[in-house]
């Protein structure tokens, strides 16, 4: 009876380990989908200190996504009232953090404790509030793949059977673990005597709270410098590819290779390079297409904080 039980155990523990495999590329799949890249937190600040207080200051900063980030931190702080300790009204911390994979999907995070203090107040004032601002930066990407047809005879000349038609349009909407996101693509091909030129247009759209901010430009804009207005709502387009044509290896031209975005959204047009361009005898079929965005992102948060006079009387 043991024995049988025993096997039993076994049998379904095989099982269980079957079903993990087989989800494995399900949960690939889940890892480049939603809308959310770095968060960050501030933990129990208080409302109301007095003079001469020390406040503590703990933020927790988390990679929800599945990129590998850097970024940085500033705080300020009103000068006179509120100081951090040791750097007057202005600090930064850096940060690196790892992204999700199939084998670890545990959002990555660090905690950091800034200590501020509470400052004097002018002899005739009892109470003053003033405002700690935060402000974070980080470096991101998108990475989107999409199923496409590459359809040699669009307008059906050829009674033959097709193994898929050109779609309309591709909705990517559901994100790639950040807050820019692909959001669709429209395929078309492009007749050229005996070739067909792929093209595709890309829409890229920023659905998250913060703002976008050009690649590399991070530690410019969490700080003190001042800044050019194209630093602003600035997508770079890293790489397209299908069907082995690449826009890093030059064989996919896109325009423009840097997005601009109004209004929180902006397209791209990519077609297949002429040189490149693939012979209408050549029979339909489906190709993955590659689409990956590179960018920084801004984010900003505010504590009012009420200093009190220490009252003597």
């Amino acid at each position: 009876m043991k024995a049988r039980y025993y096997l039993f155990f076994v049998l379904l523990f095989v099982l269980s380990s079957c079903d993990s495999i087989s989800g494995e590329g399900e949960l690939k799949k889940d890892l480049y989908q939603g809308t959310s890249g770095v968060e960050f937190e501030i933990f129990d600040l208080p409302s109301e200190v007095s003079e001469d207080e020390e406040i503590p200051l703990i933020f927790r900063v988390e990679n929800k996504g599945p990129y590998v980030t850097k970024g940085r931190i500033v705080i300020n702080t009103e000068k006179d009232y509120v100081n951090i300790k040791g750097m007057n009204n202005y600090a930064a911390v850096d940060f690196n953090l790892d992204g999700k994979t199939v084998l670890n999907d545990i959002d990555d995070f660090e905690i950091y404790n800034v200590p501020l203090l509470a400052g004097k107040l002018d002899p005739l004032s009892e109470e003053h509030d003033t405002y700690l601002s935060t402000y974070l930066c980080y470096e991101y990407k998108g990475l989107a793949y999409a199923d496409v047809c590459v359809d040699t005879d669009p307008y059906e000349v050829s009674n033959a059977d097709k193994a898929c038609k050109a779609q309309s349009s591709i909705s990517l909407s559901g994100g790639q673990g950040g807050p820019v996101i692909i959001e669709s693509v429209e395929p078309k091909m492009l007749i050229n005597g005996d070739t067909i030129r792929p093209q595709f247009k890309i829409y890229i759209q920023n659905v998250g709270q913060g703002t976008v901010i050009q690649s590399g430009s991070i530690y410019q804009v969490c700080s003190k410098d001042s800044l050019n207005l194209n630093t602003y709502n600035t997508v770079s387009l890293s790489e397209v590819e299908i069907s082995g044509k690449k826009l890093s290896g030059g064989q996919i031209q896109c325009v423009p290779s840097v997005l601009q975005l109004r209004n929180e959204k902006d397209f791209v047009t990519c077609t297949v390079a002429p040189g490149s361009a693939i012979p209408r005898n050549t029979l339909s079929y489906k190709s993955p297409l590659k689409i990956e965005i590179n960018y920084g992102y801004m984010q900003a948060l505010s504590k009012e904080i009420s200093i009190r006079k220490i009252l003597t009387y």
